[in-house]
């Protein structure tokens, strides 16, 4: 069976893309970039990422940290583990946003640095 039957892809407004980033069962990020803001948004909506980026090594939990070489079967990995700790998973993956780059944070940590120059 083909990915065809699994995942799809089209536009989607914002308020549309809240909602299937809240209903996904997983957003997969493959870049070597930083913390993308596509990535950052899906895990605000409580939605679990799989990143192949440095960046999000540092923030993920270590189960939805991949390579190029790993991702699939980190991917198979993530979607093979049962409900209550995808649930979990995607309950950790809020409180990273909402503790560490809420807006808030931003700006304090910002205004720290600024402050200490």
């Amino acid at each position: 069976e083909g990915i065809e039957s699994k995942a799809k892809i089209r536009s989607a407004n914002r308020q549309e893309l809240i909602g299937i980033l809240q209903a996904a069962s997983l957003f997969i990020h493959t870049t070597s970039g930083g913390l993308d803001k596509a990535a950052l948004e899906a895990m605000a909506c409580q939605c679990p990422v799989i990143s192949t980026a440095p960046a999000f090594h540092a923030i993920l939990p270590d189960d939805l940290c991949a390579s190029r070489d790993n991702l699939a079967s980190t991917v198979c990995s993530f979607l093979g583990k049962d409900r209550m700790h995808r649930e979990r998973i995607a309950s950790d993956v809020r409180n990273i946003i909402t503790q560490k780059h809420s807006l808030t944070n931003v700006v304090i940590n910002i205004s720290a640095k600024v402050l200490s120059v």
